[in-house]
């Protein structure tokens, strides 16, 4: 907690000093890490010329966590960031489900389903983008489509207290009952509520 303050000293010295913008990404960036959005989002407007692909995806990263949508981002997010970048197919999953078309952020993310599970450990916005379209796809009843994402998912991931979980209830609610049961002991230990449902269905 001290470093971090004392790297926000630093880089908010910095930028006072020298006012580039790249320095006013770095602080931007460490004030989305604080989890103070508004004020990344200040410095975000004070950029001019460096609108590249980090500065999108921070911009729009701050906007979401601030309940928000970025909408109106998508497409300059979209040119601005090369090839089929993880954290943009995130972002547009995470406002989709905001504004409540899951059916298109299930598309994209069965479009690109790889992609997205390869990033998942690596980066908190794709794995925030994931694990609120499971949550989705488990209140639909679509248990047959949470689990083309959630197998893949339970095999790297082995002793993830929620992918197990919702793997499990998944399981059990397609009738897989044998592989629902050697799943379990990849949630012993887990405290959640979620694991303790998945734990006596």
């Amino acid at each position: 907690c001290g470093e971090r303050k004392l790297r926000l000293k630093l880089l908010k010295f910095i930028a006072n000093k020298w006012k580039g913008d790249r320095d006013k990404l770095l602080l931007a960036q460490a004030l989305f890490e604080m989890k103070d959005f508004e004020a990344s989002l200040s410095v975000l407007s004070k950029i001019e010329k460096l609108r590249n692909c980090n500065y999108y995806k921070l911009f729009c990263k701050n906007l979401l966590f601030s309940g928000k949508s970025v909408e109106s981002l998508t497409l300059a997010l979209s040119k601005a960031c090369t090839g089929e970048d993880p954290e943009v197919l995130a972002l547009k999953i995470l406002d989709l489900i905001n504004r409540s078309e899951t059916e298109k952020a299930l598309q994209i993310s069965k479009a690109f389903r790889e992609k997205l599970t390869e990033a998942y450990i690596k980066s908190a916005t794709v794995k925030l983008a994931m694990n609120k379209l499971l949550e989705e796809l488990l209140i639909k009843g679509d248990y047959e489509e949470s689990l083309d994402f959630l197998i893949p998912l339970s095999k790297t991931l082995n002793r993830n207290c929620f992918i197990n979980s919702m793997t499990i209830i998944s399981l059990v609610r397609t009738d897989k009952m044998e592989a629902a049961s050697e799943k379990v002991k990849l949630i012993e230990g887990c405290r959640d509520s979620l694991s303790k449902v998945a734990s006596i269905i």
